[in-house]
């Protein structure tokens, strides 16, 4: 039952070296390990989430729509990340985010409920939880900063600089969408960029 959870309980180990089997095992048993296919949507705007996965294999991207239906990607979560809107479900209120796989994905369903109860019983649990956010509160101010500091063409190099392989797996609409730049314009600075 554990080895299916592998990629997930390997990454606790590795952070908080100090978990005991016990405490593994019993997190364990609150996981279930689920596909969706290409396209599919783990959690569309306006549902109450649930649960929040952890990526064995696939890529997931996380966006918005406006109110004239354009779409915004706003992070792209891939093998090793976790993914789910944890605010709406602490707050019990609607995403206002879609999460939608753009490869068949492999995933590791978390409820948030045996989330919440696994860290009141272990505080190595908690230690590796509060470690995943403040990871992602980091992500998520690099991420402000670049857009309120960097031109576009920078926020390009800097994306190909710490997501090279995310690259060749996305298509020219989502990256753009992701770093705020017209389609076309990103045409543009790949082009001037190979010379």
């Amino acid at each position: 039952m554990l080895a299916q959870f592998t990629p997930l309980l390997s990454q606790i180990q590795q952070s908080c070296p100090q978990i005991s089997s016990a405490e593994l095992n019993q997190f364990a048993s609150g996981l279930t390990l689920f596909q969706l296919a290409n396209k599919s949507h783990l959690l569309q705007a306006g549902e109450i989430p649930t649960q929040m996965v952890y990526l064995c294999h696939g890529l997931i991207k996380v966006y918005y729509s406006d109110e004239q239906g354009e779409l915004t990607n706003i992070n792209f979560c891939q093998e090793g990340q976790f993914a789910g809107d944890y605010l709406a479900y602490m707050q019990q209120r609607p995403s206002k985010y879609s999460f939608q796989c753009l490869e068949h994905c492999t995933l590791i369903g978390l409820p948030f409920a045996h989330i919440q109860h696994s860290l009141q019983q272990s505080p190595q649990l908690e230690r590796f939880f509060r470690l995943q956010l403040e990871q992602a509160f980091a992500s998520y101010l690099y991420r402000t900063e670049s857009f309120l500091i960097s031109q576009s063409e920078k926020r390009y190099r800097q994306f190909m600089q710490q997501q090279p392989n995310l690259l060749k797996r996305l298509s020219l609409t989502d990256l753009s969408s992701y770093l705020g730049i017209k389609r076309q314009h990103l045409t543009r600075i790949r082009q001037k960029m190979r010379g």
